[in-house]
């Protein structure tokens, strides 16, 4: 008699799933980046409301609209929170945590990792080239060169050199594999200074040839260039008869 049972009162618990969001991105000047998405929710809470500590790097939002909320309601919850990392910062990569706090719950620290790039620039010269020929059946003509080159190219992208047409192909190597449409890996560093050789395809009939060509990389203004050439008549030898 007289004992007075108490009820255990859970713990509440925030819980973000995943906790950790990559892969934000813009470039230099720009932003903000793309948004990605969590899932965020509150256990075993008697109405408490979850506060987002302010950072000057990463932004919530509840509708993908208006972004930069520094507390989700209870009613919300759970809830579908949209992450992006701030426009307006410079060069560099950025690792941030997010401070989640409740009444009565244990800080929950949800990661976000984006990078800002240099803009990168991509340059072909010459941009134009001619003067490959050759005479019927007797192609590929003469190689011709460009150089190729690109600055601060984004890590995880490529450059491309593409073709429009047939009539023309491209190596990076001399008497090497022709095609018309180059895959060129991101060089270490993200800078590229290399030599790009042309000709004029094998197998085309008497007449002249032109096309254009890009030069690409993602971020980059596209390069473009254009190129000429000729298959000729093979010449003939007349025999005169003297009586």
């Amino acid at each position: 008699d007289g004992v007075e049972v108490l009820g255990i009162v859970a713990t509440p618990v925030i819980t973000a799933t995943p906790t950790q969001l990559s892969g934000f991105q813009y470039f230099e000047a720009g932003g903000p980046s793309s948004a990605q998405t969590f899932q965020l929710g509150l256990s075993n809470s008697t109405g408490n409301a979850i506060t987002v500590a302010s950072n000057n790097f990463f932004e919530y939002s509840l509708d993908g609209v208006t972004f930069g909320i520094s507390t989700i309601p209870n009613a919300s919850l759970p809830a579908t929170v949209y992450v992006r990392m701030k426009a307006g910062l410079s060069y560099g990569g950025y690792n941030i945590g997010m401070d989640l706090d409740s009444v009565g719950a244990a800080q929950l620290i949800q990661q976000n990792i984006g990078t800002v790039n240099l803009v990168p620039t991509t340059g072909i010269s010459p941009s134009f080239r001619n003067g490959m020929t050759y005479v019927l059946g007797s192609g590929p003509s003469n190689e011709t060169t460009s150089n190729l080159t690109a600055t601060d190219v984004v890590p995880a992208y490529d450059l491309f050199v593409n073709l429009v047409g047939t009539d023309f192909e491209v190596s990076l190597t001399s008497g090497g594999t022709f095609t018309q449409n180059l895959t060129i890996p991101r060089p270490v560093g993200g800078n590229l200074n290399t030599t790009l050789y042309i000709r004029l395809a094998q197998n085309l009939p008497v007449g002249s040839y032109s096309t254009t060509a890009t030069f690409e990389t993602f971020g980059a203004p596209t390069k473009n260039f254009a190129f000429q050439g000729t298959v000729t008549e093979p010449s003939t030898r007349r025999i005169f008869n003297v009586t």
